[in-house]
């Protein structure tokens, strides 16, 4: 079933919202990209964390 454009709309906000919250409790830049990897690869279907290059 095709998640309709609001239903992204919210996602996408609860997303973004939930990675400020755990990017002000870091300060290292690595730690906030493996954070950033994490979330999205949890919570979307077709993220792979592994094009993650440094």
């Amino acid at each position: 079933m095709a998640e309709t454009n609001l239903n992204l709309e919210k996602r996408y906000a609860r997303l973004y919202h939930q990675l400020l919250t755990l990017l002000e409790k870091s300060p290292l830049l690595l730690s906030q990209m493996t954070t950033v990897c994490a979330l999205l690869h949890h919570k979307l279907n077709l993220f792979s964390g592994q094009v993650f290059i440094f």
